[in-house]
């Protein structure tokens, strides 16, 4: 007997991750995009500037890729798991409230109440 509700999770799990590896190398484009100008950068000051020993070169560099890789992960990581749910929560509580959420209103009247409540008389002598 086949289990229905198993076939229909896993189409819906792999028709989730077929955009995710189309974004991959987006997400790899942006990371390179924003790394690679800094080495540079710091290579040349490294190299006729400063004058290094060659083996702070490599350190350099090695420090370099872990950071990519992390910055790789991390914005994967922000693309699966963060903004669906974000969407999610945007798509269900703009139905209910409009556009002005009650945390927008909260937060405003947080801002404005912390405003009017400064002594101000406070911090200057006499």
């Amino acid at each position: 007997m086949v289990n229905y509700k198993c076939c229909f999770l896993l189409h819906n799990t792999l028709f989730r991750v077929t955009p995710l590896l189309n974004d991959v190398k987006e997400i790899l484009m942006e990371v390179v995009q924003a790394i690679v100008p800094i080495v540079i950068v710091i290579s040349l000051i490294q190299f006729f500037v400063i004058r290094t020993p060659i083996e702070l070169f490599w350190q350099f560099m090695a420090g370099a890729l872990m950071v990519t890789a992390g910055l790789f992960l991390f914005l994967v990581g922000v693309r699966v798991s963060l903004l669906p749910i974000g969407e999610l929560i945007g798509s269900e509580v703009t139905p209910r409230f409009g556009t002005c959420t009650p945390g927008c209103c909260l937060c405003f009247r947080l801002y404005y109440h912390r405003g009017r409540t400064r002594c101000q008389g406070a911090g200057s002598p006499g």
